[in-house]
């Protein structure tokens, strides 16, 4: 009996050309950015170091390890639960072994990148798209080294792998892996209610977040305070990021007359203006809304039980709470790459303008950080100019998405295919 987690079987010689290919250019690229990665100044020159975040992360899990201190109550950290694992593991060896830090984390996040790849092979197996895979293994160069210089890999990976556990009809594993994702990242869970509405089995795709969730948040349930103080408490409150579309329009505003200044604060850079607080609020009703929006349609008029519509709505969620939130670091637009390449494993999945705007605004991200950030803190137009085209390119993205699930034509064909390895339409969920 085949095991349900085996890779297919390869039918003809050009099967196997493509995978090797695509596992060959896999490690150039990731070999060429772990180096990268590992040797910031020789990436940046005398541009902005991208290796801080790291460093932030060793000193927080060296206190842990070293002191036996507990996080949250002794240690107050910004990430929820699902990320300890994969900052303590490098500090550990680190503490223990005197192995460097920052080579573990790159070589941990490394792996993660590759079992990424391997959750977007057995995809595209099923779904015969071979651009899906491609779409990683490019995309992530595209943003950079700051990939594997990120913790943001992980909550991607969970999704990839959430969807590929709904392609095979196991929607108890694809409840749990959103689940793990929620207790790596928070953005998860706004795209729970759109997975929820498409679930063949809404009642064990719920019980497997659920019970991912409680076991992953029982170890602190005496300092549950203190880890909702130190997350919630550093994310809900900050301002308006100057790399997101809001921000962006008020260094345009800047550049036109309009009396706005820049702060550090919370790890990265706000715009400061009297009209702030009204785009704040702006942003938190725009996302609110955008998520009750696509979760109110797939509800009315999605068929259960269809994983690409999951795949495709859980994109075009992502890719606009992006343009309508106020907080839009670099490193989010690996969550879009996840999703971006799980639509693009289905034929015609993500379509030929909206795979060209995918991986434009992946280079212009990198363009605009590290390389035109240190210009973006100066007022530099050439910079913001940079910034402004990035915005530009995701929000035609975001736009491009909608339509291609909203538009009739394109929505049948996506939810009409059969899924290979579902079955009959009678098989009972498991």
């Amino acid at each position: 009996m085949t095991h349900r987690f085996a890779l297919p079987v390869f039918e003809d010689e050009s099967e196997r050309r493509w995978l090797w290919a695509l596992v060959a250019v896999f490690v150039i690229t990731r070999i060429a950015m772990a180096f990268l990665a590992g040797t910031p100044r020789l990436y940046t020159g005398s541009g902005l170091p991208v290796t801080p975040y790291v460093y932030e992360s060793r000193d927080w899990g060296l206190e842990i390890v070293a002191s036996g201190r507990t996080p949250y109550a002794g240690v107050p950290i910004e990430y929820p639960p699902g990320l300890l694992p994969f900052v303590l593991l490098p500090a550990s060896l680190l503490h223990t072994l005197h192995i460097p830090f920052l080579p573990s984390f790159v070589v941990l996040m490394t792996a993660v990148d590759a079992l990424g790849l391997i959750g977007l092979r057995r995809l595209s197996a099923r779904w015969g798209s071979r651009l899906g895979p491609w779409l990683w293994v490019i995309g992530l160069p595209l943003l950079g080294p700051m990939v594997l210089l990120r913790l943001d890999l992980v909550p991607a990976v969970a999704l990839v792998w959430a969807i590929e556990r709904a392609a095979a009809d196991r929607w108890t594993g694809a409840g749990g892996l959103v689940g793990f994702g929620i207790l790596a990242k928070i953005y998860p869970a706004f795209l729970f209610p759109i997975g929820l509405a498409i679930a063949r089995s809404r009642a064990r795709f719920t019980v497997g977040a659920l019970a991912v969730v409680v076991v992953g948040l029982a170890p602190f349930v005496l300092a549950l305070d203190a880890l909702i103080r130190s997350v919630a408490g550093f994310h809900f409150h900050r301002g308006v990021q100057i790399e997101s579309v809001w921000g962006n329009a008020l260094l345009v505003a800047r550049e036109l007359g309009y009396e706005a200044g820049v702060l550090r604060a919370f790890g990265s850079w706000e715009i400061v203006a009297g009209v702030a607080p009204l785009v704040e609020a702006l942003s938190t009703a725009s996302s609110i809304a955008v998520v009750g929006a696509l979760a109110w349609w797939v509800w009315r008029t999605g068929p259960r039980g269809d994983p690409r519509l999951v795949a495709l709505a859980w994109f075009v969620t992502l890719a606009c709470l992006l343009v309508t939130g106020r907080v839009l670091s670099p490193q989010f637009l690996i969550w879009l790459v996840g999703l971006g390449a799980t639509v693009a494993c289905a034929p015609d999945g993500l379509g030929v303008r909206s795979t060209v705007l995918f991986l434009g605004t992946m280079l212009l991200t990198q363009i605009e950080f590290p390389f035109a950030f240190s210009g973006l803190l100066a007022a530099d137009r050439v910079s913001i100019g940079v910034l402004t085209t990035r915005n530009v390119f995701l929000i035609a993205l975001a736009v491009s998405a909608i339509r291609r699930l909203m538009i009739g034509a394109d929505r049948k064909q996506i939810v009409a295919q059969p899924t290979p390895s579902s079955g009959p339409a009678t098989r009972s969920p498991r």
